[in-house]
């Protein structure tokens, strides 16, 4: 049975590009700004959550917890400081953001699923996007880069391959944040924002994501069947993914517009080389379609 899972709406970001006069927000779910206060000013003696019924095996694929000296860990500080706007993503490296506790649902949502996981079905696909919104104000023409992070969602057993491609769209409706005239929906000529709007990188653009449960060493029999060896919650290294996505605006007029990020499948030929790899245990990724953009990046000209 095929267990579909919705993909995850991030917290608060705040980034200023100051060389390109790009400033990025995202606020929270409830709508709120995102909060300027820190709630661990400074490195705490804290490590990572013992969870009753994870086996400590279940992290041991991912780096080590950050620490800064000894027992110190900065890792709360600066999850803090990523939600709340005071570090961007593309200062937080893989030691972070590989970490579950990185997204808030894994203590809410992840781990009771992981300790009391339903053996008569699984999570054969399943993608999060951490943020999934963000909106930048812009005062001149120039390339300005977007990060955001992509991750399997808790308790998928399969790798899955995912190919990210640029989304126009005629009409958007933010979820989460607004214009700074308040409105959230806008319209617009695909052709024109085309032209004037573009992504000229993603990377990766063509990428494997690992499980995030049920790791199994793989093995298969003289038939080419699957010998699951061992079963475990297990997040695999390659888990999440960091996306680095390049914007570049032209000639474009004052204003507002949309440009998102979809997924699609992969090539025949990665996914072929995936499938004989994996075997049962591969899923093209873009199996879970949400209808519209992934992620999306709503511009204002000014």
């Amino acid at each position: 049975m095929e267990w579909k899972k919705k993909y995850w709406l991030g917290a608060g970001m705040l980034t200023l590009l100051s060389a390109l006069l790009v400033v990025l927000y995202s606020q929270s779910q409830t709508g709120a700004a995102a909060s300027s206060i820190n709630p661990y000013p400074t490195p705490q003696v804290i490590y990572r959550p013992v969870y009753e019924g994870l086996p400590a095996e279940t992290f041991k694929a991912l780096p080590t917890f950050p620490f800064l000296k000894g027992e110190l860990t900065d890792f709360y500080a600066v999850k803090a400081d990523f939600q709340s706007g005071r570090i961007p993503l593309s200062k937080i490296d893989e030691d972070y953001y590989l970490q579950p506790e990185f997204y808030d649902g894994f203590e809410r949502n992840g781990v009771p699923l992981m300790v009391i996981y339903p053996t008569y079905e699984a999570a054969t696909y399943g993608i999060a996007v951490y943020p999934s919104e963000y909106v930048a104000i812009i005062s001149s023409d120039g390339q300005f880069p977007v990060d955001f992070l992509i991750r399997s969602d808790w308790g998928v057993i399969n790798f899955q391959g995912i190919q990210l491609v640029p989304l126009y769209s005629k009409e958007a409706t933010m979820e989460e944040n607004s214009f700074p005239d308040g409105t959230r929906n806008i319209t617009q000529d695909i052709a024109y924002v085309r032209e004037h709007l573009k992504i000229t990188s993603i990377e990766p653009n063509q990428f494997l994501l690992e499980p995030a449960y049920l790791r199994y060493d793989l093995s298969w029999d003289e038939r080419g069947r699957l010998i699951p060896e061992r079963t475990t919650p297990y997040f695999s290294e390659g888990w999440a993914k960091r996306i680095r996505v390049i914007i570049e605006s032209k000639g474009l007029k004052a204003g507002k517009y949309q440009i998102g990020v979809d997924l699609v499948a992969p090539s025949d030929a990665q996914s072929e080389e995936w499938s004989w790899e994996y075997r049962g245990l591969y899923q093209v990724g873009s199996a879970y379609s949400l209808g519209k953009a992934w992620f999306n990046l709503y511009v204002v000209r000014n």
